[in-house]
């Protein structure tokens, strides 16, 4: 990695954690904000609203299983157990076919990872995990420099602490319901006792110690003397965080265990995350997000997400699909010119205090750079931010030419890697994606059809079909049918012919039918129909 991206993801992160939180990272997949959340719970003991965490390590664990696998990204070379530990292993069982087979067991409960392009991602052995059929089988990624191992926080639990704090901010005033998803994650999670032994038995055999216990110092979760890094949201009082909460715990009272629920789970996060960062960009537009023309459908267009669910087979709805995608990209891309432009004005400060500012700066520009975050640049870049200030002889040159010329340079990287995170949730989430030549669209795969459903239909309840589509709009955005897409004005806007969308409502219905969901009475009659019983500990 080059300096200059190093200094542009700064500033990035900078931005973001203002705008989002501290902070979404590029490079996360939605299995790993759904890990980092359950760690992130585990290391509370399953209390939303704690001051700190703790956190496992289990290198000698981590090495057996994922033995032969690479070391780092740096290097190809395969990772192997701590020869004295290999033999403490070898001493204890004295079986080399059971030692194979229990490894070969834990191996496959890797969460499998892949790239936008569904090629598997490229993962070191201690940036891969276990499906948590158990507690234990919970870790925290490490990183590696040298011999020394060390916990990884540079993007790993950033994402799951932020779900976290949305989730205590949304259950403060139902305490209720914030028992019910303590209480049913530490039942999920603590139910598989057979896991729970073979794994401690085996951590106490190599790392010879008690198994299960925290490693190493507790993480924040709230501002404190003794660290300053800590995770925050912008915003406290949302109430998407509520209606996140509400839908949260309808899912996990379903009577599956946390296998099954997994799947289900990563595609709500992964919704949840991007409802939440696209509200947070539409906030507070007034004419500074929106063009005038956007403007008349402002409110509601900001929260509109028209879904083809006719697999891209009709171009008319296919481009609307993909055009609603676009739309809240661009949300996106303005919030954040948004707050460099907002940025760079706190900086360079009032107008009638510029003049000394300017004199400073000139005499010293490397301290103009420092003080923009932007002292690692390449020379290059230095020199044309140098020149520019050189050429500054008034405050609208530096808000006009200089600014002008700093947002060049970073604009572009900082869109790019705060779109790689939306179009990466999509993607996880299983509610978008795009095909070799065309643009990003919403559209809806098995997975994220349950979760919704699962979300919005009580346990073992059924609904009708069109107050289920209503319920969509309402507590989603999600747009599919004709009633809905002329109450968010993107019927108008579309200008399309009211039968394509009559046509990606039937084929949602076969969606439906073809999942087990909903129950056909008649061509004006079907009922959509959660199978599942709730749990008695969250009903209780």
């Amino acid at each position: 990695m080059t300096n200059t991206k190093k200094d542009v993801e700064a500033f990035s992160s900078q931005l973001s954690e203002r705008i989002w939180g501290h902070r979404f990272k590029d490079g996360q997949k939605g299995e790993e904000y759904l890990l980092e959340f359950l760690n992130v719970m585990w290391g509370t003991k399953y209390k939303l609203d704690a001051s700190y965490y703790e956190r496992k390590q289990m290198i000698g664990f981590r090495q057996f299983v994922f033995e032969g696998m690479k070391e780092g990204s740096k290097s190809e070379a395969p990772v192997k157990l701590d020869p004295e530990k290999k033999e403490r292993l070898l001493a204890t069982i004295k079986d080399d076919e059971r030692i194979s087979i229990i490894r070969n067991f834990l191996v496959n409960l890797e969460v499998p990872l892949y790239d936008k392009k569904g090629k598997e991602a490229n993962r070191s052995w201690y940036a891969r995990s276990l499906y948590p059929l158990h507690e234990s089988l919970l870790f925290f990624e490490l990183r590696t420099k040298g011999k020394n191992i060390s916990f990884e926080r540079n993007f790993y639990a950033r994402g799951g602490e932020l779900y976290y704090l949305m989730l205590t901010y949304g259950t403060r005033r139902d305490k209720a319901l914030r028992k019910q998803i303590e209480t049913r994650l530490q039942e999920l999670l603590q139910r598989n006792k057979k896991i729970e032994y073979l794994v401690n038995e085996l951590e106490n055999i190599i790392e010879n110690r008690e198994a299960g216990k925290a490693e190493g110092s507790p993480q924040y979760l709230k501002k404190n003397e003794k660290e300053h890094e800590y995770p925050h949201l912008p915003v406290e009082d949302c109430e998407l965080f509520l209606k996140f909460s509400e839908q949260f715990v309808q899912v996990i009272s379903l009577r599956l265990d946390i296998y099954e629920l997994f799947r289900l789970l990563t595609s709500l996060i992964c919704y949840h995350l991007t409802l939440y960062m696209n509200q947070r960009a539409s906030e507070g537009c007034g004419g500074n997000v929106c063009t005038v023309e956007e403007q008349i459908h402002c409110k509601i267009c900001q929260t509109t997400y028209f879904f083809d669910c006719l697999d891209a087979q009709v171009p008319q709805v296919r481009k609307l699909a993909s055009d609603t995608f676009t739309k809240n990209e661009t949300l996106i891309k303005r919030k954040f010119e948004s707050y460099f432009k907002r940025q760079f004005f706190e900086i360079i400060g009032e107008e009638e205090d510029f003049a000394t500012r300017l004199d400073e700066w000139k005499q010293n520009p490397d301290n103009f750079l420092e003080d923009f975050g932007l002292k690692n640049l390449r020379e290059p870049r230095k020199e044309t931010i140098k020149k520019a200030l050189k050429k500054c002889i008034s405050y609208q040159d530096a808000t006009t030419h200089l600014y002008n010329k700093i947002k060049d340079i970073i604009s572009d990287q900082l869109k790019r890697q705060q779109l790689n995170i939306t179009r990466g949730l999509a993607v996880d989430g299983g509610f978008g994606g795009y095909r070799p030549g065309e643009s990003y669209r919403y559209f809806i795969t098995d997975a994220f059809l349950q979760a919704i459903v699962y979300a919005t239909v009580k346990p073992d309840k059924s609904i009708e079909f069109h107050e289920f589509l209503q319920l969509l709009y309402k507590e989603f955005g999600i747009v599919v049918a004709e009633k809905e897409a002329r109450q968010s004005g993107l019927y108008e806007l579309s200008k399309l012919n009211i039968k394509y969308f009559q046509m990606n409502e039937r084929q949602l219905r076969e969606k439906l039918k073809h999942n087990g969901l909903l129950i056909e009475y008649s061509d004006a009659t079907a009922m959509i129909h959660n199978p599942y019983e709730a749990t008695w500990e969250v009903m209780a």
